[in-house]
């Protein structure tokens, strides 16, 4: 009697919790449309500000070939973004769902006073395969309360 009753009291609900959870990840980790974002911290999403007309690519093309180095810099409009942190990201847009090629961060850059192009004393390059891509590039102040957002689309052939 008492055999049975500590199986169900302890370990039965431990077996049950178990695969459970051992369910729901393997349906998370199969679905193509699933995204991490680690971001998640920071007050209420109002605090976010989403923007393409304070954020611009300097230098770059629509179209290029296979043999060309994709190179460009960020040129931010915003006063309101004394320094922050970058992060570039590339993705293929040839698939469904898109997937990310590439992701480039430059943190703790301070560019109010100097009025420089960003990443400073830097440029982005990369070489891509034939395709069609995607580039977003995100840049968020200092306390990560606010961020700014802007993406083109680019050819290599």
């Amino acid at each position: 009697m008492v055999k049975s009753s500590v199986f169900a009291v302890y370990v039965l609900p431990i077996i049950c919790s178990v695969a459970l959870g051992s369910f729901v990840m393997v349906d998370a980790l199969e679905s193509p449309d699933r995204e991490l974002n680690m971001l998640q911290f920071g007050g209420s999403s109002g605090e976010f500000t989403f923007s393409s007309s304070s954020i611009g690519f300097v230098g770059l093309d629509n179209e290029y070939l296979v043999s060309d180095t994709i190179n460009f810099q960020i040129k931010v409009s915003d006063k309101a973004f004394n320094c922050g942190d970058i992060y570039m990201t590339i993705y293929d847009i040839g698939v469904s769902p898109k997937e990310v090629i590439t992701q480039t961060g430059y943190f703790k850059q301070c560019y109010a006073d100097t009025n420089k192009n960003l990443p400073i004393g830097e440029n982005f390059s990369e070489s891509l395969d034939s395709g069609k891509y995607e580039i977003i590039i995100e840049l968020y102040n200092e306390n990560y309360q606010r961020n700014i957002i802007s993406s083109t689309k680019i050819i290599v052939e």
